[in-house]
């Protein structure tokens, strides 16, 4: 996972989530649709755009993995971020994007860790987030919390994204989940196979 945090430009190497392994066998159905096929270079120039980006604010940066966008997934935000920045923070805070629009999430802050639970996977499909996006999180506020995420694209249509028609029947009955654009793609494709 690529994480980038803190006061421009410190980095570390997070760890791997494996007390989540439980979860694993639930491969993500409803992200699948957003599941994309992504290049090295798509990867490196989104990467590469999110770095050129430095807010005045406390940052993070977080690459965007498939274990970030099933229902009911976790994210943690990068300790070092996390401890500076968030520390006691438990309850309710709110994402915020560049058009001000809002989306509560559920934060936890323990063992010098953060991470963003309920409402996380609502922000993910309702901005089309995707495997190998990136996030900065910017603080804005420290009481009543306000994170803006600013969004750096691997694909910037959908073009990418992967072809549910080709995925089995039972993630395709996930199509309510998605945004309405995809739902039309979904649906379409259900009643062609009928």
């Amino acid at each position: 996972m690529n994480i980038i945090c803190g006061t421009v430009g410190a980095q570390e190497a997070a760890a791997e989530n494996d007390e989540d392994g439980d979860i694993r066998y639930r491969f993500y159905e409803s992200a699948s649709a957003r599941k994309r096929i992504v290049t090295a270079e798509e990867r490196e120039r989104a990467i590469n755009e999110a770095k050129t980006f430095e807010p005045t604010n406390p940052f993070c940066r977080v690459v965007l993995r498939p274990s970030y966008l099933y229902r009911g997934c976790i994210m943690y935000l990068p300790s070092c971020f996390a401890e500076k920045n968030l520390n006691g923070v438990s309850g309710f805070i709110k994402l915020q994007t560049s058009d001000a629009r809002q989306w509560p999430v559920r934060c936890l802050y323990r063992g010098g860790r953060a991470k963003l639970s309920q409402g996380w996977y609502e922000f993910t499909v309702e901005n089309n987030l995707g495997e190998g996006d990136v996030c900065v999180f910017e603080l804005l506020r420290t009481r009543d919390v306000v994170l803006q995420v600013t969004l750096f694209r691997v694909k910037e249509d959908e073009s990418g994204l992967f072809n549910p028609s080709m995925q089995p029947t039972q993630n395709v009955s996930h199509a309510k989940l998605l945004n309405p654009h995809l739902q039309h793609r979904v649906s379409s494709t259900k009643s062609a196979k009928v």
